[in-house]
């Protein structure tokens, strides 16, 4: 009595162009829920329909990983889209012997522009939203205020999450925002200027986002999802 067995967060989302409907969860990757057993997940579950119902919400979205087959069995599920994770080795050198020549000449090529990368809190807010507004603009795609990413960096998880910036010149070009757990590190965001795609400036802030997962001591790295065969 009284212990937590479970948690299913969801978030109600009005939308004119997706319309009325609540999704575990918005902006990141994966939701979904956690839960001791089966049949606590199916109490979740069923809340969650039924809260949904209360609202006039017009769907539930769940953002759950292929590791929870029982829901495949259960819900329509899509398919399309696949997670992309390398495991880490131990050792900054050998992940360079790991990844072949012609990503060792591409991150090369990029070093040759003299590029730098920094790592940090809030101190690189101002510059990585700079850039990550800049490409949704040019990408058409509304952006997110940036006190969703201060929230972030300033709340009690904040040792969890990592914002990177890729600098030319001076100026920031680049950059990424990181999440940590346990041993997984991941990339919910990355963006990069048009202006400087030539560089490879996108291969060089990878390598040097991996030589940060393994300094972090993570033993993988997730890219994100992506279109199957894409």
């Amino acid at each position: 009595v009284g212990k937590i067995c479970g948690i299913l967060p969801a978030i109600e989302l009005k939308s004119r162009l997706f319309g009325h409907f609540l999704v575990s969860l918005p902006y990141f990757t994966y939701g979904g829920v956690l839960a001791d057993s089966d049949a606590v997940s199916e109490a979740l579950y069923s809340a969650l329909f039924d809260e949904s119902k209360l609202l006039g919400a017009g769907h539930v979205e769940l953002r759950a990983t292929c590791t929870q087959e029982s829901l495949q069995k259960t819900m329509p599920a899509k398919l399309s889209k696949v997670s992309m994770v390398r495991s880490l080795p131990d050792s900054i050198d050998q992940l360079w012997d790991d990844i072949g020549t012609k990503v060792r000449a591409q991150i090369k090529k990029a070093q040759r522009f003299e590029l730098s990368m920094k790592f940090g809190k809030g101190e690189l807010l101002d510059d990585f939203y700079q850039v990550f507004a800049e490409n949704m603009r040019d990408l058409g795609t509304p952006v997110y205020s940036k006190q969703f990413f201060k929230e972030l960096i300033d709340s009690n998880l904040k040792d969890s999450f990592d914002i990177g910036v890729v600098y030319f010149q001076g100026k920031p070009v680049s950059t990424c925002f990181l999440m940590q757990h346990k041993s997984m590190m991941e990339i919910p965001w990355a963006s990069a200027l048009n202006s400087v795609n030539h560089m490879n400036v996108n291969m060089y802030m990878y390598w040097e986002i991996l030589q940060h997962a393994i300094h972090r001591q993570n033993q993988f790295f997730d890219f994100g999802r992506s279109s199957k065969d894409a």
